[in-house]
């Protein structure tokens, strides 16, 4: 697998393979989008998948050696991280996130919701969303490919020239426990620096939505390579908020996690 450190629907690739299959990046969309995302299996590979993680055996500690390359923190800081991985591949908590944020654990069926009126309603998938993920805090370009998943989307997820090739081994992996074999057609994770402008350019030509985190300047160089009809999410620069209950003020070792989690992430 040397010098094949993206992931194109399930198939390990080099830059080259990269570039020429970014240029036809909207066949691929094309050909994905000609069946019905599987819902169901893709939750069902979760749950399985979560279950094997909850064991912390060969598949857990192969996914924290991914995550652990060229990192500052120790491995059982990394660890600590991962459990939020660990916790969201879960069927009864995606289902949840899903009733939560759609109303429905069926959000693609048309429905009449209201009996005394003719309108039928329903989600669609937006299309192709590219994930420009950061690359201070591992998980989320895990987490959020899994959210992208679960609304149907076919998911373009960029991560930086230094990051680890995480995500890219978790959802291989992922991949083996789709009983149906579709999942992987929605998913294509590449390693790609930001000094790579022609390439993310022509990457984001194919976009119907973009989902990005940076600094206000590397938003606003993205929203500029992208078409003015894409939806662009933006998640920068915050004021962060940490909350502790009033019981917690006296644990050392509450408000110790605490402190190391604004350290980890560079809050």
């Amino acid at each position: 697998m040397e010098n094949k450190i993206h992931l194109w629907q399930g198939q390990w690739i080099d830059d080259a393979e990269l570039r020429l299959r970014s240029e036809n990046l909207a066949l691929f969309a094309q050909e994905t989008f000609a069946g019905n995302f599987p819902t169901t299996e893709f939750l069902d590979a979760c749950n399985r998948m979560g279950n094997e993680l909850k064991h912390k055996g060969k598949l857990y500690n192969e996914l924290l050696d991914a995550a652990i390359v060229n990192k500052k923190m120790s491995r059982e800081e990394i660890a600590s991280m991962f459990e939020v991985i660990t916790g969201f591949m879960n069927k009864d908590v995606l289902v949840k996130k899903m009733v939560m944020e759609l109303g429905t654990d069926e959000p693609f069926e048309i429905k009449r919701n209201n009996f005394k009126e003719h309108q039928f309603e329903g989600y669609a998938p937006l299309g192709t969303v590219v994930h420009i993920a950061p690359s201070n805090v591992f998980t989320v370009s895990v987490l959020c490919l899994v959210e992208g998943l679960l609304t149907g989307n076919m998911n373009f997820l960029k991560t930086s020239a230094a990051e680890t090739l995480l995500p890219q081994v978790f959802f291989s992996k992922l991949f083996e426990f789709d009983k149906s074999g579709k999942v992987k057609n929605y998913v294509i994770i590449a390693r790609i620096s930001s000094k790579e402008s022609d390439l993310l350019r022509q990457i984001l030509s194919h976009a119907d939505g973009v989902s990005a985190w940076g600094s206000e300047e590397a938003i606003k160089s993205l929203s500029e390579m992208a078409p003015d009809n894409t939806k662009f999410i933006k998640w920068g620069h915050k004021i962060s908020f940490g909350y502790i209950s009033r019981e917690m003020f006296e644990d050392e070792a509450e408000l110790s996690e605490m402190a190391k989690d604004v350290c980890r992430i560079e809050q």
